[in-house]
This record gives structure tokens, sequence and C-alpha cells, in this order.
């Protein structure tokens, strides 16, 4: 649909902009407007929305974690914010890790406090953050 605008200029008072679109009546053209204009507004907020909450939704992974030298063992991978906060849990332990967006990640343990980690590869598909390390399709953004 194409929309033309009329510019009507009246003595004494300023130029007013209408809408020419299809049907009967310029006060028609006007509402239908102000309906599509609305639906689309909706329509951006609803995407938007949907996006924020997608974003906000934690997401949980099945992986495998070690600590130290370890055996592997079954954990989850418990995202809160992809690619900034997310916490692993290996049987009743919870490690907590926090990404700076500036490149720096922190790790919490239970009862300690927040220390620097460097995350670095070990083999195919293991990540690990100073003796602690996990394994599967771990997502990164």
């Amino acid at each position: 649909m194409s929309l033309r605008v009329a510019v009507c200029h009246r003595p004494g008072a300023a130029a007013l902009a209408a809408p020419l679109l299809p049907g009967p009546g310029r006060r028609r053209n006007l509402t239908t407007l102000a309906g599509w204009l609305a639906g689309v507004g909706v329509g951006v907020l609803l995407l938007l929305g949907g996006l924020a909450a997608a974003r906000a939704q934690a997401l949980s992974l099945p992986l495998q974690c070690r600590l130290q030298e370890g055996s592997w063992q079954p954990c989850r991978m418990e995202i809160q914010t992809l690619g900034e906060h997310w916490w692993l849990q290996i049987g009743r332990e919870r490690i907590e890790f926090r990404h700076g967006g500036d490149g720096s990640v922190r790790m919490q343990r239970a009862g300690a406090a927040w220390q620097a980690v460097i995350p670095r590869w070990q083999g195919e598909n293991s990540l690990c953050w100073d003796g602690v390390c996990a394994q599967g399709a771990i997502p990164l953004d």
C-alpha cells in the first residue's frame, strides 16, 4: 500500500497534512491510518517484549563437569543471562560465574569470595576456569 500526503493551506491556519488512503472520506482515512499505526506499534512492542523475555528467561543445560583433576560427572549449567551470569550445579555444589563485559570473568564458590579466573579451552570441548571444567554444548553468547 502506498501512502500519499496532501498538504492543504488555509488562510490563518497552519499547514494541515491529510493522508490520502483508499476509501470514502478523509475522516475514515485518518481512522484507518491511526488503526494501522496502532497495530504496527503493538506488533513492535510485542516483538521487543518477547525478545526481552527470551533473553531474561533462565536456561538449563546438561553437561559433564569436573573439579581439579577429578573424574567427570553429570552437572547442569544454569544460565541467568547469556554471556553475563551463569552457574554450574555439580552435585550439591553451586559455582557461580559473572562476565564483566570487558573480557574478565569472576567465579564464586559457596562461602568464598569472588575471584578472577581465566577461561581456557582444554581439549576439543572442555572449558575450564581455574580447575573447574565443563564439557558439552556450552553456549558462548
